[in-house]
């Protein structure tokens, strides 16, 4: 698994089908990085919900808006 290679990075893997988009965020229990309160954050951007535990978080939204949130969470 990623995390387990990288425990410092942060993994985002999102699906789109149709109108709509599923994102999860990652990373390895032992990072500072919170997934969910990131996520919970940037999830207004595509008019979604999301959270989960600090070290994965998953949500979805509008596919329209997927580029932006990408662009978020980079930041």
């Amino acid at each position: 698994i990623y995390v387990d290679k990288h425990p410092q990075g942060v993994l985002f893997l999102y699906a789109v089908d149709g109108e709509r988009s599923s994102f999860i965020l990652k990373t390895n229990r032992q990072n500072k990085i919170d997934c969910s309160t990131i996520l919970k954050a940037t999830m207004p951007i595509v008019g979604g919900k999301g959270g989960g535990k600090p070290d994965m978080a998953q949500g979805s939204g509008t596919a329209a808006k997927t580029v932006e949130l990408i662009k978020a969470i980079e930041g």
